[in-house]
């Protein structure tokens, strides 16, 4: 049983491991994870908003405010009007930045900038497993964000041929939005470096240890792998039900500052989903498993008494000829 026990426990392991080697520290893998994130409108709505935020914050509102006043210079009286001039244009260029920005995300370039955003994001982020943060991972905030300085550059370059020729004075400035945000995230990265060097083995060392179990038990074969396949599968189970619960509460308890929850919960759907599928497998094949070496005794005596039945039918054949 002490072999049963232990394939069990790595089995629990293994479905971890295997999703954070595919799909967390490979590049690629990650990316295929975030790239359909582009075409879900919360996350472009998120985008969006953050990009006109950091637009703004380097626009000269003012200056442009003041070009339009000045086309008053010349006249002996300054229309009444003129004086709510300034919110009101302060209000129609942010209006203006909104919608190029709505415009962007929305775009087939967006979708080619985004991934190369997650690319850059994915390459620093993988610095934990040095132990230590990266330019887009702040493993003592518990965040990992997307840059944005490649989409303020295609939204500057809209904004002066949409004529707000102050514009072109935006600069990228290491801007990001935050994709997660979790406290658990240090956590997290103890177990990184482990997983990485042992993901690839460990659903085999799982298929060994119950083998052997059955090895050393020849007369409760079946029952072994039996028990094997039934834990396996209810701490699967209980690991879905687990995984459900906590991101309930993660999103529940998102803190101030992070995306909107729209957002955030297309973000945790597409990152946990590939985890939830390996799951999945798991219970069904656990489930199989279970079920046929239920059913091998059965068989087994099914296919002896056939055996069993034919061979007298054969015998007497042979007599009469």
């Amino acid at each position: 049983m002490v072999l049963v026990v232990l394939a069990v426990l790595i089995a629990v392991l293994a479905v971890p491991a295997r999703y954070v080697q595919q799909n967390v520290l490979e590049t690629e893998g990650y990316v295929e994870l975030v790239g359909p994130l582009a075409s879900d409108p919360a996350v472009q709505t998120a985008v969006a908003d953050a990009l006109t935020d950091q637009v703004m914050t380097q626009l000269d509102v003012e200056a442009i405010v003041t070009d339009n006043v000045e086309a008053f210079a010349d006249r002996d009286r300054v229309p009444d009007a003129v004086e709510a001039l300034g919110p009101i244009l302060t209000n129609q260029i942010e209006q203006l930045v909104q919608r190029a920005a709505d415009k962007l995300v929305t775009s087939e370039q967006f979708a080619a900038v985004w991934v190369t955003a997650n690319r850059v994001a994915h390459g620093t982020a993988t610095t934990v497993l040095e132990g230590h943060d990266g330019k887009y991972l702040d493993i003592d905030a518990g965040t990992i964000s997307v840059p944005l300085d490649g989409l303020v550059l295609e939204l500057r370059d809209r904004l002066v041929d949409a004529g707000l020729e102050r514009a072109a004075n935006i600069e990228p400035q290491g801007r990001e939005i935050v994709l997660v945000q979790s406290d658990q995230l240090g956590t997290a990265q103890q177990g990184l470096v482990i997983f990485q060097n042992v993901a690839g083995i460990l659903p085999w060392l799982v298929i060994l240890l119950i083998a052997g179990a059955a090895w050393v038990a020849p007369r409760r074969r079946h029952r072994v792998v039996v028990a094997a396949a039934i834990s396996i599968g209810a701490l699967m189970a209980l690991m879905l039900a687990g995984l459900a619960l906590a991101s309930a509460a993660y999103l529940g308890n998102l803190p101030l500052g992070a995306v909107g929850l729209d957002a955030t919960r297309s973000v945790t759907r597409a990152l946990l989903d590939p985890l939830r599928t390996q799951l999945w497998w798991w219970v069904g094949l656990s489930v199989v498993v279970a079920a046929a070496a239920i059913a091998w005794p059965w068989a087994v005596r099914a296919v002896g008494r056939r055996r069993t039945a034919k061979e007298p039918a054969a015998t007497v054949g042979g007599a009469e000829a």
